[in-house]
Parts: structure tokens; sequence; C-alpha cells
């Protein structure tokens, strides 16, 4: 019911409020294509070892753009 009560609020915000919220999610999106582009051309790094890392990149770019999509 918190996670309710957070997002009606978050939905009344001002129009400045969205357009920040979605300027930082962006923001956000942008860096982790750059942090997994740089990781793909960095080949000396075993990706076995950082294959969490990437996996939770991804996972978090994937919620992020749900997020910016559905606001």
């Amino acid at each position: 019911m918190l996670v309710l009560t957070k997002n009606k609020q978050a939905i009344e915000g001002s129009h400045d409020d969205y357009k920040l919220f979605q300027f930082m999610c962006k923001l956000e999106m942008n860096h982790i294509y750059e942090a997994l582009e740089g990781h793909r051309k960095n080949t000396h790094i075993d990706l076995d070892t950082h294959q969490e890392y990437v996996d939770t990149l991804v996972v978090q770019l994937n919620l992020l753009q749900y997020v910016v999509g559905i606001v």
C-alpha cells in the first residue's frame, strides 16, 4: 500500500518534477550504455568474473526504460 501511495504522489507532482525525473532516468541510462560499451571494448576483462555486474547493469537499464515509458 505504501508503494501505491508514493506512486500516486509522484503522478500528482508538477510537470517540472516529471521532466526532471525523466531527464535523470535518461542520464542514468546513458551512463549504463557507456559502461556496457566500454566493457565490450576492453578485451582484457574476463566477462565470466564480471558477468554479475553486467547482468545487474542490464536489469537496471531495462527498469529505467520501463519507468520512462510509463511515466
